[in-house]
Formats: structure tokens, C-alpha cells, sequence
């Protein structure tokens, strides 16, 4: 099994004035988009659990996803459970996990207005915005897409875009790239120690998002979620 990394704890976790000062000298920003962006962790569990029971005969613990499963794809997740690396099975439960998703942000906005807030303030103070994920674009698009707000980012990197899904820093890497800019003028921002890993990889400082989060406790930064705030000295 593919457990999420283990992480070392900070000596201290820095907040406050200490992150408004390390966003404000950034050349650019790179979000991570579900649980970070997105406060869809919850959501995704419910269906990843659904379909693995519905289709798979397999009950799926909160505690087991949490620990587990967290930060990774959903082709990931569905081929542990089933066991089965048949690349047509594993395809037909992303889709319908893809479909689902898709008509509940459709229904209800995942997206606060406080984290929509923030990635537009920056966005109008000349800083360029990546969303950086190991979701499909077929449901971090849209999802962008209902609140009009891919015009505030300059990026999106997703699972099409690299071959190697996080943890591996490939995609944090990659929206390096298109940005121009070095990681360490950079900030991501990541809710899974699986994101963690990912940024950290590919060298950039990482502020951990979510209050009472596992990554809040091993990452040097933390806030509780992303707001127009942090970007007052």
C-alpha cells in the first residue's frame, strides 16, 4: 500500500505577520486546489467511499481515507481498493467519480468567497497565480469555471499535464516553468502532507492551509485558510 509521506515536524510553526511578509516578497503563487482552494476533502471522501461500496464492495473508513488517501488521484485510490490495475475499470470509476463531483460544485460552491477573495487580490496586485493539482482538469476547470475565476490565474497544471501525479514534484516543477519563476520566489500552499511533499520537492517554501490539518502541524507556515488578509503586512 501507498501510505501518504511521513513528514518531520518544525521546531515551531511560523504564523501571522511572519506569512504576510514571505507572500508579499513572492514572485508567484502556486495553490493546491482540493482542500486548499477547494474545500472539497469532505466531499471527495463521501464519493470515493460511495463508489468503492457501490461498486467495488468495499467499505471505506473516514479514518483509512484521511490517513491513507489523502492528496492523491482518484485513478490512485480506486486501483488500491479494487486491487485491480485494469487501466478500462479504473477508467469507468474516475469518470463517474469525475460525474458526481461535478453536479454536487454544481449545486453548492466549494469555493469560498473568502479563498476567491484572496486569489483575486493577488491576481490584481500584478502576482501571478498557478493552480497546482493532482485532479483532472475535467473537474478543476469547471469547477474554476462556475465562479469566473480562471481569469485571476495564469496557470493550471493538473494530472493531464505531467506524468508523474503527486507526491513526485513534477507539477510543481512544471508551473515553475510556465510562471519563469525560480522556486525559491515562489510560495505553494498545500493541505496534504502528499502536496507537502510534492512542493517541498520541487523547492519551494509551502504554507500549510486548514485549521487543525495534519500538515498544519509539520509545516514551517500554517494559516487557517487562504484569505484577502494574508496579504496585509
Amino acid at each position: 500500500m501507498s501510505r501518504i509521506p511521513t513528514l518531520t515536524r518544525p521546531r515551531r510553526t511560523v504564523r501571522g505577520a511572519h506569512i504576510a511578509r514571505l507572500i508579499a516578497d513572492a514572485d508567484a503563487l502556486l495553490i493546491d486546489f482540493n482542500g486548499t482552494l477547494s474545500d472539497d476533502e469532505e466531499l471527495i471522501r463521501e464519493l470515493v467511499s460511495g463508489i468503492a461500496f457501490e461498486r467495488l464492495g468495499v467499505h471505506l473508513e473516514r479514518e483509512r481515507y484521511f490517513d491513507w488517501f489523502l492528496g492523491r488521484t482518484e485513478e490512485s485510490m480506486f486501483q488500491e481498493l479494487s486491487g485491480d490495475a485494469d487501466p478500462r475499470r479504473i477508467g469507468e470509476l474516475v469518470a463517474l467519480f469525475n460525474r458526481r463531483y461535478l453536479s454536487a460544485v454544481y449545486h453548492e460552491r466549494r469555493i469560498s468567497a473568502e479563498a476567491e477573495a484572496f486569489v483575486r487580490a493577488a491576481h490584481a496586485a500584478g502576482t501571478p497565480i498557478a493552480v497546482v493539482t493532482a485532479a483532472s482538469k475535467t473537474v478543476a476547470v469547471p469547477a474554476l469555471s462556475q465562479i469566473e475565476l480562471l481569469d485571476a490565474i495564469d496557470v493550471v497544471v493538473a494530472l493531464e499535464d505531467v506524468e508523474r501525479a503527486k507526491p513526485d514534484p513534477a507539477c510543481y516543477v512544471r508551473a515553475l516553468e510556465l510562471l519563469g519563476v525560480d522556486a525559491e520566489r515562489a510560495v505553494a500552499f498545500e493541505d496534504s502532507p502528499t502536496g507537502f511533499a510534492s512542493a517541498r520537492g520541487a523547492g519551494l517554501p509551502v504554507v500549510g492551509v486548514g485549521r487543525g490539518s495534519s500538515l498544519s502541524e509539520i509545516a514551517t507556515y500554517a494559516v487557517d485558510a487562504l484569505s484577502p488578509r494574508l496579504l496585509q503586512i
